[in-house]
């Protein structure tokens, strides 16, 4: 599923594996906040877990620990795995006793595998993936206009779609300027240009259309 389908399936469905996955991380992270809120865990100090490059023992060994404390679920975040970087076939290989429990995993437990490396570490795993690629434009601007919003500033008319276009739709970015610019009560094309650094691609993408304009009016 997409991101932006997320919050709808976790309505309708428990899911006790799920693959986060893509290239942008801000979105992985909320991926990751969004599941955990799902759960209505209780006690959550106690029954959501997070494991940083753990060995596939290590993330395995989680199924054999007690139920849930006081609580319906619980979560185990693995955020990558220790042989992230050696490459498929010791995935495969190492990887076994985990794609057994993605076959037959506890329902008190939502595991959540995050790829956060990009290395395909837990391919084979039986898992609902979450698809956090770089979002689509609409995307960036809905959330640049509720974010404003939630902070009592505007939007100008163009202005978010300027943004998203000069942070070329990197999440982590956008949300790090839009913060940056609420202070002004409302955002404005003008301002947009002011304090955001242009992406280099998307500069580069500016210069050769501005050439590209020159060359047009001067044949």
């Amino acid at each position: 599923m997409r991101f932006v389908q997320l919050e709808e399936k976790l309505k309708k469905e428990f899911f006790p594996v799920l693959l986060v996955e893509g290239d942008d991380a801000f979105l992985r992270e909320k991926a990751v906040e969004t599941v955990c809120a799902s759960l209505n865990v209780a006690m959550p100090e106690l029954n959501i877990t997070v494991l940083r490059e753990p060995s596939v023992t290590e993330l395995v060994a989680w199924r054999r620990r007690d139920f849930p404390f006081l609580s319906e679920k619980r979560a185990v975040v693995a955020r990558g795995l220790a042989n992230a970087g050696a490459g498929k076939a010791v995935h495969s290989k190492e990887n076994a006793p985990l794609l057994r429990y993605s076959q037959n995993p506890l329902e008190s437990t939502c595991l959540i595998l995050c790829d956060d490396s990009q290395s395909g570490c837990f391919d084979g795993v039986k898992a609902e993936k979450i698809d956090c690629s770089k979002p689509d434009l609409s995307f960036c601007v809905k959330w640049i206009n509720d974010f404003a919003a939630s902070c009592g500033a505007s939007v100008a008319n163009g202005a978010a779609a300027l943004l998203a276009e000069y942070c070329l739709r990197d999440m982590s970015r956008i949300s790090s300027e839009t913060k940056k610019l609420v202070s002004f009560g409302e955002i404005t094309r003008e301002l947009v240009q002011q304090h955001v650094t242009k992406d280099v691609e998307y500069a580069v993408f500016d210069l050769s259309d501005a050439i590209s304009e020159k060359t047009r009016l001067n044949p």
